[in-house]
C-alpha cells in the first residue's frame, strides 16, 4: 500500500496483514468485534514484547468521510515497525494500537440528528469493540490519540462541560509539544486547548471516556487538515500530512516518558471518588472525577451486531526485540525490516 492515494478497507486490512507477515515479531494482528453490518474490526499492535511497556491507542476512520485519518495512522504505524531498530526507547519502550451526559448541549436523542448519541452508552458494537480492547488488555495505557478532519487542533477533555479538566496545565503542555514538533516539521500549526474551548460542546466523546472512565492520562482528539479543502483534503497532501503529525507523535512519546520518569509525589483527590483510587503512579492523577466508573463495569454491548472480546485473540508479540536509544529525529529513510 502506498500513500498517494486513498484506500478501501480492504486494502487496509491487507496492509496490516503484510506488516504483520513481514515483521511478526513486532506486529499481531487481531479481530475485536464486529461492525453493525457484520465486518470484522481489525486491530494491529506494534510491541517488541516487553512485558512493561507503556500502552499506546491510535485511531482513525472513526467517521467515514474522514478519509485522511486512516492514511494517517496507517503511515505511523508503516514507520514505527519499518524503522523501529532505529527509534529511541521513549519509542520502543510503548505498545501501539491502531485502530452523553449534556442531553441539552453536544449531543441528541433524535435518531435523525447528526450528534445522535444512541440510545444508551456503547449501544453499538463498534464502540463496544473499542471499550473492551482497551479496558481488557492487559497493558496500562498511557495515551489514546483519536484522528479525525478537519480543523487543524489538538484538544483535550473535557468537551461535555466548559471547566478544565484535573490536569489541564499537563494536557496543554503535551499537546503544545506536539503542535511545535508539527509546525517545525511542516509550518502548518495545530492549535491546542480543550474540547469546549477550541470546538464545541460535545458529549460522549472518545477522549473523555478515555481520561475520565479508562483512566488514560494523556487522551487527544486530532483533527487534522485542512480548513480549505474540509474533508475533500487532496490526495497530494496526504504524505505531507502524515510526516508532519509522525514528528508530534514522537514528540509527545517523548514529553510522556520524561514526565513518567519523574518522581511520584502522592496527591489528594480533587474530589470525592465514587471507586477507590488507584496507587498514585507515574505521575497518573489518582482520580479525575467523582462520577467515573471502572472502565470494567461499563455497560455492556446490548446491541445486535456481536461484540467480541479484545482477548479473543491473542495480541503479543512472539519475540522481543532490543532497542537502542538516539536523539529524537523526524528522519525515517526507507528500509526493509530485518529482525536477525
Amino acid at each position: 500500500m502506498d500513500w498517494k492515494n486513498y484506500h478501501r478497507l480492504n486494502v487496509i486490512y491487507d496492509f496490516m496483514d503484510n506488516l504483520a507477515r513481514e515483521c511478526p515479531s513486532l506486529c499481531t494482528v487481531c479481530t475485536i468485534g464486529r461492525t453493525v453490518e457484520g465486518r470484522d474490526i481489525r486491530l494491529l499492535k506494534i510491541s517488541n514484547g516487553r512485558c512493561n511497556n507503556a500502552g499506546v491507542w491510535l485511531d482513525g476512520a472513526t467517521h467515514p468521510r474522514e478519509w485522511i485519518s486512516t492514511a494517517v495512522v496507517t503511515y505511523v504505524a508503516d514507520q514505527l515497525v519499518r524503522n523501529f531498530d532505529q527509534h529511541p526507547e521513549f519509542i520502543t519502550n510503548k505498545d501501539c494500537y491502531g485502530w452523553g451526559e449534556r442531553g441539552e448541549e453536544g449531543s441528541s436523542e433524535d435518531p435523525g440528528n447528526i450528534f445522535y448519541r444512541g440510545p444508551e452508552p456503547f449501544s453499538e458494537p463498534e464502540t463496544c469493540a473499542i471499550r473492551n480492547a482497551i479496558c481488557e488488555s492487559d497493558t496500562k495505557f498511557k495515551v489514546f490519540l483519536s484522528f479525525h478532519s478537519y480543523g487543524e487542533v489538538i484538544i483535550f477533555p473535557w468537551g461535555y462541560t466548559s471547566d478544565p479538566c484535573p490536569d489541564y496545565v499537563q494536557m496543554l503542555e503535551a499537546g503544545t509539544a506536539m503542535a511545535k514538533a508539527i509546525q517545525k516539521a511542516s509550518g502548518h500549526t495545530y492549535k491546542v486547548g480543550s474540547t469546549k474551548d477550541l470546538m464545541y460542546y460535545a458529549s460522549g466523546t472518545s477522549t473523555d471516556w478515555s481520561y475520565a472512565v479508562a483512566n488514560i492520562p494523556y487522551s487527544y482528539m486530532v483533527e487534522l487538515r485542512g480548513k480549505r479543502h474540509r474533508f475533500l483534503l487532496p490526495k497530494e497532501e496526504i504524505v505531507c500530512t502524515a510526516v508532519e503529525v509522525l514528528c508530534g507523535v514522537m514528540k509527545l512519546m517523548e514529553y510522556v516518558d520524561k514526565r513518567c520518569k519523574k518522581p511520584c509525589p502522592p496527591r489528594p483527590c480533587p474530589q470525592p471518588c465514587s471507586q477507590p483510587c488507584p496507587q498514585p503512579c507515574d505521575n497518573d492523577p489518582p482520580c479525575r472525577l467523582s462520577r467515573s466508573q471502572s472502565c470494567r463495569s461499563s455497560k455492556s454491548c446490548k446491541s445486535s451486531g456481536s461484540c467480541r472480546s479484545a482477548r479473543s485473540h491473542s495480541c503479543r508479540s512472539s519475540q522481543s526485540q532490543c532497542c537502542e536509544s538516539s536523539d529524537s529525529q523526524c528522519q525515517f529513510p526507507s528500509k526493509s525490516c530485518n529482525f536477525t
